[in-house]
C-alpha cells in the first residue's frame, strides 16, 4: 500500500542506502494514509529550526507516541526516540547498535561504572543519542482509512510515478535506475580485485543486497496485488494478472540468479561478515546484466497494464 514494493533505485557510488525506501521517493506519506494515520516528516533541520522541532519531540513523547529518526547513534541507519533528559537537551534511543554497548555495561568490570549506572538506573536501560538526526517521522494520529480499492488505485499510480521519477540527490530512480545500475555492471575496471580490492568487495555486496531487495518488493507486489484481484471487475483482473505474473517473474529470475552464483564456492567473497556475491567476472556480469534488461522489459509492461486499468 506504500508503493515500495515497486521502487527500484541505485547510486553510482554503489551505496548500501539505496535499498532505504524513504530514500529519493516517499513512501512513508502513502502508507501512513493507507493505514489511516497522519504523518509529518522533518528533513534536513538547519540549527535554527531544531529547537521547535524538540519541542515537538517532547510532546510526542508526553503522548506516549515513539519518534523514528535516522543517525541517532553510532552510523546513519534508523532508530526510535523513546525519551528526553535535562529538559529535551538529550534524547534517549533505541538502535540498531545497541546490543554491543550493553555487553559492555552488563559486564562487571564495566570500564565505566558511572556510565553503567546513568543508562540502567536513571534511564531504564536506554541509551542516549549521539546527533541530531537528519530526518525525523512523526505520527501524529489516526485518521479514516481509504477503502481497499481506493489504496490500490493509489498503489498502481506510485508504480508509474516511481518508474519515470527523476534523479533526486544522486539516486536513480524506476527506469533510469535500472539503466544505470546496468551501466554500472559494464565498468569492467571497477570490478578488477587487484586494482581496488576494498572497493570492489563493497560494489559487490551492495549489488547482491540490490537483488535481494528487488527480489523482495516484487514478491511482496504480487501478494499485494493477488490479496487485491476480487476488488475489481474481470476486465481489470486480467491486466492485475499479468502484472502478478510479470512481478513473480522478476523475482523468480533473481532467486535463480543466485541460487546459481551461491553454489559455487568460486562465486562467494567473503567480506567482512557479508557474502557478497562474486558478479566480478565478466561473465557473471554480463548474465546479470541481460537479467535487469529482462526485468526493465517487464517493469515497461506493468506501467503500461496499470495505466489501463486507472483509466
Amino acid at each position: 500500500m506504500s508503493g515500495a514494493c515497486w521502487r527500484t533505485c541505485f547510486t553510482q557510488v554503489w551505496d548500501f542506502s539505496c535499498t532505504d525506501a524513504l530514500v529519493a521517493f516517499d513512501y512513508a506519506a502513502p502508507l501512513s494514509r493507507a493505514i489511516g494515520h497522519s504523518f509529518r516528516m522533518a528533513d534536513r533541520l538547519e540549527k535554527q529550526e531544531r529547537q521547535a522541532e524538540r519541542l515537538s519531540i517532547m510532546e510526542d513523547i508526553q503522548r506516549g507516541r515513539p519518534v523514528l529518526a535516522i543517525n541517532l547513534r553510532v552510523a546513519p541507519e534508523w532508530g526510535i526516540i523513546t525519551g528526553y533528559t535535562d529538559g529535551g537537551e538529550r534524547f534517549l534511543c533505541r538502535t540498531y547498535f545497541d546490543r554491543e554497548a550493553f555487553d559492555i555495561l552488563e559486564q562487571e568490570n564495566c570500564p565505566n561504572p558511572e556510565e553503567r549506572r546513568l543508562v540502567f538506573e536513571d534511564n531504564e536501560g536506554y541509551l542516549f543519542s549521539d546527533f541530531w538526526p537528519f530526518l525525523l517521522l512523526h505520527f501524529e494520529g489516526k485518521r479514516q482509512k481509504p477503502a481497499p480499492l481506493e489504496s490500490l488505485r493509489n498503489s498502481l499510480s506510485l508504480l508509474t510515478a516511481s518508474f519515470h521519477a527523476e534523479e533526486n540527490r544522486g539516486y536513480h530512480q524506476g527506469k533510469e535506475a535500472y539503466e544505470a545500475w546496468i551501466k554500472g555492471l559494464s565498468k569492467e575496471e571497477d570490478f578488477r580485485l587487484d586494482m581496488d580490492r576494498e572497493a570492489v568487495l563493497r560494489r559487490l555486496s551492495v549489488n547482491d543486497n540490490m537483488l535481494c531487495c528487488l527480489g523482495d518488493a516484487r514478491q511482496a507486489a504480487a501478494s499485494y496485488l493477488r490479496e487485491s484481484l476480487p476488488l475489481l471487475p474481470e476486465s481489470g483482473q486480467s491486466y492485475l494478472a499479468e502484472i502478478m505474473a510479470n512481478c513473480e517473474t522478476i523475482s523468480r529470475m533473481i532467486s535463480e540468479f543466485r541460487d546459481r552464483l551461491s553454489r559455487s564456492p568460486a562465486c562467494a567473497i567473503s567480506y567482512n561478515t557479508v557474502r557478497a556475491f562474486g558478479v566480478s567476472t565478466p561473465r557473471l556480469r554480463e548474465e546479470q546484466i541481460i537479467l535487469l534488461k529482462e526485468a526493465l522489459e517487464l517493469e515497461e509492461e506493468n506501467c503500461r497494464l496499470a495505466q489501463k486499468i486507472l483509466e
